[in-house]
């Protein structure tokens, strides 16, 4: 059986423990990823993009595990790029799963001006860096569409 890209969970994995967390506040271009890991809910999806044997997927990550209330400050995001097999499983799951992200890449990003969303992009690709990616499902019923939990 082929290796998944993206793990999904139902707890914390244990490897986070070696590692420490950055808010998505915390995240800056001049700021190592390595033993580093973000979490955030997915708070938007793009459908998967291909060309050629490319593939990728915007996402936008938000602080917390709820949307946040109509008088709470808004919560920090940032865009998130996923790549190849991380963007092809991607696309299984929901707005409002849960996302860690450890050992990415963080990239100025270029649409900063104009969204004000957040001044760095997130990538998550395996040729330059060794990332890794576990979701947590908000549905207890959602599977591997092989079956898989």
């Amino acid at each position: 059986m082929a290796s998944r890209a993206v793990t999904v969970c139902s707890c914390r994995p244990s490897s986070l423990s070696k590692m420490q967390q950055l808010s998505l506040a915390d995240v800056q271009l001049d700021s190592s990823f390595n033993f580093k890991y973000i979490e955030g809910r997915i708070a938007k999806m793009w459908p998967l993009h291909s060309a050629g044997k490319n593939k990728w997927m915007k996402t936008i990550l938000e602080e917390g595990e709820e949307p946040a209330a109509n008088d709470a400050p808004p919560p920090s995001r940032i865009i998130v790029f996923l790549m190849g097999a991380f963007a092809e499983e991607f696309i299984q799951f929901s707005v409002g799963d849960m996302v860690i992200i450890s050992e990415a890449l963080i990239e100025k990003s270029p649409s900063f001006v104009k969204d004000s969303i957040h001044p760095c992009n997130i990538l998550v690709e395996k040729t330059r860096s060794r990332p890794s990616v576990w979701l947590f499902c908000v549905s207890s019923n959602r599977r591997w569409r092989s079956g898989s939990s």
